[in-house]
């Protein structure tokens, strides 16, 4: 987010990003003493759609004087950090459960697939003849499921219940490492943030 400084003509005399603005002998400086450009009389310091009116000798904080900017600010970031989490859940994960490492998609269609071959895996184990004969009708060897990895080859193997199982659960620690080991933090350290300055460093990696 930048402020910007008008003239009385209402001309846009400079833009800063994110910095200390201090008004002093006829000239703005920000930063650490750098000046900007020499003025005279009064300006306007207008944020997004914050404006006031300031005179020679002001100092201007940004998250001091525009405390809910600085709010709006933090709540795009977290915003940036949860899409982020998203992408990288819906973006898939890796599993070697086949014996070769391969990607496998996780996005909400994918995910509600698992979720539903978890269901039916569970319920061929404890002897449902139903959904044991469906498997059967759609060519699954006994005992075993299929599941297909991401790209374009189709890369298809049967796996055995059991392995299914243990493919399903990868997923979900796939969800939980990437909300509650990287996400949250993410968030607590936003959360605490007082500079303005600091916000830019926190960054989805």
């Amino acid at each position: 987010m930048n402020a910007y400084i008008y003239n009385t003509r209402n001309n846009i005399i400079v833009g800063i990003a994110n910095d200390v603005i201090k008004i002093d002998n006829d000239s703005i400086y920000y930063g650490a003493n750098s000046i900007i450009k020499p003025i005279s009389g009064k300006f306007n310091y207008v944020t997004t759609d914050d404006e006031i009116t300031a005179n020679v000798g002001d100092i201007f904080d940004l998250p001091t004087l525009c405390p809910l900017k600085f709010a709006e600010i933090k709540a795009t970031k977290k915003k940036e950090l949860s899409d982020a989490c998203e992408n990288a859940i819906v973006n898939g994960f890796t599993s070697n459960i086949t014996g070769i490492l391969l990607s496998y998609g996780y996005d909400l269609v994918d995910q509600q697939n698992w979720d539903s071959q978890y269901e039916a895996v569970q319920l061929a184990i404890a002897g449902n003849t139903y959904v044991i004969a469906q498997f059967a009708a759609i060519g699954y060897p006994e005992g075993e499921v299929v599941i297909k990895a991401k790209g374009d080859n189709d890369e298809y193997a049967f796996i055995t219940y059991d392995q299914y199982i243990s493919f399903w659960l990868e997923g979900k620690a796939w969800v939980t490492y990437n909300r509650m080991q990287k996400y949250f933090p993410l968030c607590k350290q936003l959360n605490n943030t007082t500079d303005i300055n600091d916000i830019n460093t926190i960054v989805w990696e």
